[in-house]
């Protein structure tokens, strides 16, 4: 209980601290105060978790305040608007376009005399480069040392909080390779299974296991994107929690031999779920797969939260502790804000921590509602299905529409249709790649029995968009909208949970601590997912604007009478404008 309530204070100090941009000195004082009071109160249970909220909210605020560019003269944004040449490195996969790609740079130095003198910068900064203006077009991936040739740029619009600065098509110069090993590594493992996919199957079938399976999207995906965001499948081809917890279920299922012995039955006491080498072998082994797939994945924000529910889920029985999703959520959050404040403003992060916490806290109302359907024979599956879409849905249609101004009509049709495809194609793609390794016939003839399955789930998703009504452009958002949304689903959700009782099940695996009453709890659980909901979904209900090159042609005359001429208005990701009037 006591993490949920902190942790929901942590971000909710991020997202004041990125606000209000407090004194970093005056917040540690205050955060000393805080302590004492703390440790004064320690026997004064409702007053020590006030002020251990108190304390973590301006916790989470200094440690915003701590890593900000924003006011810091040794920040790289400090020289916006200057020809400059600065050298970094690579700091995470490049994000490629159709005849571009996108560079994360973790700053290091900068000189104003083309590389005469030099001094000492930091900060994060994106550069947006053409194939071919680097010295080697295949070198600029995770890692690798550069030095860029160009005009530092505000950042681009829509960007993360974390990047100070942006440049636009600089000269990049490959100097080296640095970066984690370990990770460099894996992500060139990466590389080679996607190549292996590849060359097992055609495309547009290959780019789209190779989505599915790594989360790495190719050219020949390109066309295909607009068709699952429009579709409500975007997570499909994009890093998943479900992947991950896939995964996590295969490898343990798959290693359940190491400690189990043959013919033994009935229920483990604790000792004996928690003790012996071999099951500790076995967590080792589920730990790591999911570790190595989070990163194999792009370690996008969604992978890396399920990735710690995933692991918090197969050490907790380990250590004689029973894995509660609200507080496995919740220690995600944490460990993830802690590493890097500035993930509350990130879409993965906000889709699939609102997406989980609606599966939580939705699911039960939506099986509810669906009861009747259940008198149906073979019809239990179909309703958990459509319940746990509903739940993720509902928790994130305002988040879909304002980052990809789609509203879908057929998600649920579609999802229905396709979701349950998702382990096989990736048991599938990963004895392609295994058998690929090995030998490439054999990973050929998995690739046939793979090829109809995708087949079905491009066809489904393309037929799916291609309904009437399948899904409606919004175009911008006002915020206010959104607001309202989450603002009406609460008193909602907090309406029905009172109507409706819980079933016993549930309130077995979600017995509440015996000096907290089942009325308590339940009020309790409904304040910490608003409280996530706030401090998740805030940064995503600003405005947004695109991140390209805008060319606008325009009709120049008066009013109601033949055009004159034409002019053409152009817009850059620094917001400047250039007119040329014809």
């Amino acid at each position: 209980m006591a993490l949920l309530l902190v942790a929901g204070a942590w971000l909710v100090g991020i997202l004041v601290g990125s606000s209000l941009l407090l004194s970093s000195f005056a917040l540690l004082i205050g955060a000393v105060v805080m302590l004492v009071c703390v440790a004064l109160l320690w026997y004064d249970s409702r007053s020590r978790l006030i002020s251990l909220l108190i304390l973590f909210a301006i916790l989470g605020a200094w440690r915003y305040n701590s890593v900000s560019p924003v006011g810091d003269p040794q920040a790289i944004s400090a020289y916006i608007g200057a020809n400059v040449v600065v050298q970094g490195e690579v700091s995470d996969e490049p994000k490629f376009g159709s005849t571009s790609r996108l560079l994360s740079v973790s700053v290091q130095s900068i000189s104003l005399n083309n590389g005469d003198t030099w001094r000492g910068v930091h900060g994060q900064m994106t550069v947006q480069i053409r194939e071919l203006e680097t010295d080697d077009p295949y070198a600029a991936n995770y890692g690798s040392d550069v030095k860029i040739y160009g005009k530092v740029l505000s950042p681009f619009p829509a960007s993360l909080p974390g990047i100070a600065a942006s440049m636009f098509f600089p000269r990049v110069v490959i100097m080296g390779t640095g970066g984690n090993p370990i990770i460099g590594a894996l992500y060139q493992l990466r590389t080679m299974l996607a190549n292996i996919i590849a060359q097992t199957l055609p495309q547009p079938l290959a780019a789209l296991l190779i989505a599915i399976l790594l989360s790495e999207h190719t050219a020949a995906l390109k066309p295909l994107i607009p068709v699952f965001n429009e579709t409500g499948t975007a997570h499909l081809i994009a890093p998943s929690g479900f992947k991950v917890t896939i995964l996590a279920g295969i490898v343990d299922s798959n290693t359940t031999w190491l400690y189990k012995k043959k013919g033994a039955q009935g229920k483990l006491l604790p000792a004996q779920r928690r003790g012996g080498w071999r099951r500790w072998l076995a967590t080792a082994l589920v730990v790591t797969s999911i570790v190595v797939y989070t990163l194999l994945s792009g370690a996008g924000q969604a992978a890396v939260r399920a990735g710690i529910m995933g692991v918090l889920a197969t050490i907790a029985p380990r250590i004689g502790r029973r894995y509660n999703r609200y507080t496995a959520l919740a220690g995600a959050a944490l460990i993830m804000s802690a590493l890097d404040p500035f993930v509350a403003w990130d879409v993965g992060f906000q889709l699939s921590f609102l997406g989980t916490l609606g599966i939580v806290l939705l699911t039960p109302l939506f099986q509810r509602l669906l009861h009747p359907l259940e008198r149906i024979p073979l019809s239990h599956y179909l309703v958990e299905t459509l319940a746990v879409t509903l739940a993720a849905e509902v928790a994130t249609l305002p988040i879909i529409a304002l980052d990809f101004q789609v509203i879908s009509f057929v998600a649920l049709l579609t999802n229905i249709l396709t979701v349950p495809l998702l382990s096989t194609l990736l048991i599938l793609g990963a004895l392609i790649c295994i058998t690929g390794c090995i030998w490439m016939p054999l990973a050929l003839l998995v690739g046939w029995v793979a090829q109809p399955l995708l087949w079905y789930l491009n066809y489904i998703v393309t037929w799916s968009a291609h309904l009437p009504g399948a899904y409606r452009n919004v175009g911008p958002l006002g915020t206010g909208i959104a607001w309202g949304y989450y603002v009406l689903l609460i008193p909602q959700r907090w309406f029905l949970l009172r109507r409706w009782f819980v079933p016993e099940h549930q309130r077995s695996t979600h017995d509440p601590p015996p000096l907290i009453s089942r009325r308590a709890w339940q009020r309790a659980q409904l304040g910490v997912a608003a409280l996530f909901i706030v401090a998740t979904g805030t940064a995503t209900l600003l405005p947004h604007t695109s991140s390209q090159v805008t060319i606008m042609f325009l009709h120049v005359g008066p009013a109601g009478k033949q055009a004159q001429g034409e002019a053409i208005l152009i817009r850059t990701p620094d917001d400047k404008t250039i007119l040329v009037d014809n």
